[in-house]
């Protein structure tokens, strides 16, 4: 009854009305236009790499597609929004890509059946050993050792899953640096509460150019030029006061 309706309103109504914009009746339009239809003889192919497909990351960090389960690297769970783009190279491989950075996170094989578990060995591999270690290895670079361990443990927990790129980037920010300037930019950033490498380069070079500024300035030589006893005589000089009838007299009036 309900499609009854809808197809009656839609040829009395939808179709059968004159269009606002093109001042012309839909369903005689279309009459004209099929005049000029033809078969789709070939089967339109589409461009699989191009299409892709969001999925869920499970927080063993598998994600379920089409009846098998494929690994993600550990640590890509984030809570139970966290998305993937899944794309077909063709029928039997595919790839995972993170969603917001577009990311390659795995290329696998699809089985043949279901209920699988397609695992890429690496992204089983606990690294957590290796980044503690660099993580100390840092921190020895500050001359508070303990403070920028747990500072940088703090943007392990923010950013885990580029934490590598992170130290690394500390690293650079810090090399060459003097210690004051590294000293300043750290508790600038452990007091805001900025646990990114990007905040703390940033904090560098604003500390770094602080300093250079302040370094220039104590560099100027400024040269004062004490009075010679020739100037302190002059100042004590009084100038010599005329009578107001010296000046009528010489414009030639009288007083």
């Amino acid at each position: 009854h309900w499609n009854e309706d809808c197809l009656s309103w839609l040829h009395r109504r939808g179709n059968g009305k004159i269009h606002g914009v093109t001042r012309k009746i839909p369903a005689e339009v279309f009459s004209e236009e099929k005049k000029y239809l033809r078969p789709a003889l070939d089967k339109i192919k589409l461009n699989k790499p191009a299409l892709s497909l969001t999925y869920q990351v499970r927080k063993d960090n598998t994600v379920a597609i089409k009846g098998n389960r494929y690994t993600v690297p550990k640590g890509t769970y984030k809570g139970p929004h966290t998305y993937v783009k899944v794309c077909y190279i063709n029928d039997n491989e595919l790839i995972i890509i993170e969603l917001d950075t577009d990311k390659k996170l795995g290329q696998f094989k699809i089985p043949v059946d279901k209920g699988n578990l397609v695992r890429n060995s690496d992204h089983k591999r606990d690294k957590s050993g290796k980044i503690s270690a660099l993580i100390k290895q840092t921190a020895t670079s500050f001359s508070a050792p303990d403070k920028a361990e747990i500072f940088l443990e703090f943007i392990r927990s923010e950013k885990p899953r580029y934490i590598r790129d992170q130290i690394l980037l500390v690293q650079k920010a810090i090399k060459d640096v003097p210690m004051e300037v590294i000293d300043r930019a750290l508790d600038f950033c452990v007091k805001n509460r900025l646990y990114k490498a990007t905040d703390f380069q940033d904090a560098i070079n604003h500390y770094q150019k602080e300093r250079s500024i302040a370094d220039n300035a104590s560099d100027i030589d400024i040269k004062v030029s004490l009075l010679t006893q020739e100037n302190l005589e002059k100042i004590r000089v009084t100038p010599k006061i005329r009578d107001m009838s010296e000046y009528v007299n010489a414009l030639g009036g009288k007083q």
